[in-house]
């Protein structure tokens, strides 16, 4: 199998499905997306290890960036945290 055909057949699903599962705060769809980094890391460096390092690399800023860590639990929206209340709650929310 050649680099372009793992990269075709595997690699690019793999990193389709691993950001598909990234997307959200759900901590059990990062820890799977990590699993699919893992699998695509591990069927693509049996071809081509140049290719694995960036796959490896991708998950490495992931779990640099906090990803699936204590930030996913968070309850609260911390993106809203210094928005006042009427804006964030607007008169139909209120009653």
């Amino acid at each position: 199998m050649s680099v372009l055909q793992v990269w075709l057949a595997v690699a690019v699903p793999g990193l389709v499905l691993a950001f598909a599962l990234f997307y959200g705060r759900s901590r059990v769809r990062t820890l799977l997306g990590y699993l699919a980094l893992a699998v695509t890391f591990g069927i693509v460096v049996m071809v081509d290890r140049a290719s694995g390092t960036l796959i490896g690399g991708i998950a490495a800023l992931l779990y640099g960036a906090g990803r699936g860590g204590q930030a996913e639990a968070e309850g609260e929206d911390t993106s809203t945290i210094a928005v006042p209340d009427t804006v964030r709650r607007t008169a139909r929310f209120r009653r």
